[in-house]
């Protein structure tokens, strides 16, 4: 095969091991993260395509039966391998989803496995082995870097060339039995309920590396928000402001939340979905308009709440927060006065905030259904319709009026958004002739 048609061949079975994941559990990506995930397994072929192509024995599973420890328990170690032998040269390797730089400093945590792995191969098996080594999956902080958008090509190509994924890992016969007795040790402890959560200490411990352990092994762990000492490490790194220990526990999981948001929904018309491309827009728009999120907040301190019965969608949801249901639905008001006035960039702007500030609502009060995101596509549509607008103004006479209908909105919808707008309008005047 060639290196084209490898490439199709992972796509497809990316494809088909996405749909039994997807069958079996019932979770879904987003497009973006489906993307990325694929985008991943591509990178690491090619880093690792002159070892992937040399593969003799895949998933070998080796097995140390048996064992007893301190307190007579049975118990068996087994771990799986792959195993590269060429010209009279036998390599193992263990795959681990920590990266290279992570590994590098820690190698006593790998060598203590390898160590008996390659025990179990040479003693037990009778077979050769002249070298073992960790490949490290995760993207190094260069390449995660190189991939943030928008995306350099050619420092993504340079921090790939310099991505160094495979870890050799010494081997001493001599440390195989005080580790096999660590393993007996763990054994009695588990079974003996002699367990619990790591020191605070322990979690900021760097272990030689740049990242606390915190970081790099408690952010794999679903129970960490229900640990003790995970949440007292977290509060510790908040640099004892409230603000940042909110911001320091939402970045450990908001792309998961947000994940799961935009992928929880049915499949509808893509064009409508939140992008992240938005938020970065949302930010120069709030700047533009507010100075900030912090001026949009002081624009609407308190509003009345306005309903669908003043002509908002029945898709807009009102199962919300009122401070931020009040900034919202403040955005939307100007939209739709903008709009009324034929100024479509300032409505489409608008729009998209009132899209933003909808959706992180959702995140932060976790009213992730679809009722919701309706609200938050709702939006979507009408900042897309309003850009349309604001490019066949700026154009006008060389294309066709965009219809509403092209962004899924009815006659009616835009009708009552004129009416609405303008009274919004003579209202404020009268308020202040008055």
């Amino acid at each position: 095969m060639t290196d084209a048609e490898i490439e199709d061949f992972l796509r497809e079975m990316f494809e088909e091991n996405y749909e039994l994941l997807l069958a079996d559990g019932g979770h879904a990506l987003s497009p973006e993260v489906k993307n990325a995930a694929l985008s991943q397994v591509l990178f690491y072929w090619r880093k690792l395509k002159g070892i992937a192509t040399k593969v003799t024995d895949t998933e070998v599973l080796l097995v140390l039966p048996d064992q007893k420890s301190p307190e007579g328990r049975k118990y068996t170690i087994e771990g799986v391998v792959d195993i590269v032998q060429e010209a009279n040269r036998t390599v193992m390797y263990d795959l681990k989803t920590h990266d290279a730089d992570y590994v590098q400093n820690n190698l006593a945590l790998y060598e203590d496995q390898l160590n008996v792995y390659a025990h179990i191969w040479q003693a037990l098996r009778g077979l050769p082995l002249h070298e073992t080594a960790i490949i490290a999956t995760s993207y190094p902080l260069s390449v995660k870097r190189a991939l943030q958008p928008p995306v350099d090509q050619a420092k993504l190509d340079k921090a790939l060339a310099n991505w160094q994924p495979v870890v050799p890992i010494p081997f001493d016969k001599k440390k195989v039995k005080a580790t096999i007795k660590k393993f007996g040790k763990t054994v009695d402890d588990i079974e003996n309920h002699m367990f619990g959560p790591c020191t605070v200490a322990k979690l900021k411990d760097k272990t030689g590396g740049s990242r606390a352990f915190g970081q790099d092994v408690c952010g794999n762990c679903d129970g960490r928000f229900s640990c003790s000492a995970y949440r007292e490490y977290a509060r510790a790194s908040g640099h004892r402001q409230e603000a940042q220990l909110r911001a320091f526990m939402e970045q450990v999981d908001e792309r998961d939340r947000a994940e799961r948001l935009d992928a929880s929904i049915p499949a509808g018309d893509a064009r409508f979905r939140w992008k992240p491309e938005y938020k970065r827009l949302v930010s120069r728009f709030l700047k533009q308009h507010f100075g900030g999120a912090q001026g949009l907040t002081s624009t609407f301190p308190w509003m009345e709440t306005h309903s669908e019965e003043n002509g908002y969608s029945d898709a807009i949801d009102t199962r919300v927060s009122a401070k931020n249901r009040t900034e919202y639905r403040g955005l939307e008001r100007f939209a739709i006065q903008y709009f009324a006035t034929a100024q479509y960039e300032y409505a489409y702007q608008h729009w998209l905030m009132a899209a933003c500030w909808r959706r992180e609502d959702m995140l932060s009060n976790s009213a992730e259904d679809e009722v919701g995101q309706k609200g938050v596509e709702y939006c979507i549509k009408h900042a897309l319709y309003n850009n349309a607008l604001d490019q066949w103004q700026q154009n006008r006479g060389t294309e066709n009026v965009p219809e509403p209908e092209q962004f899924d909105i009815s006659d009616l919808d835009i009708q009552q958004k004129e009416e609405q707008g303008l009274l919004q309008i003579e209202e404020h005047s009268k308020r202040n002739q008055n």
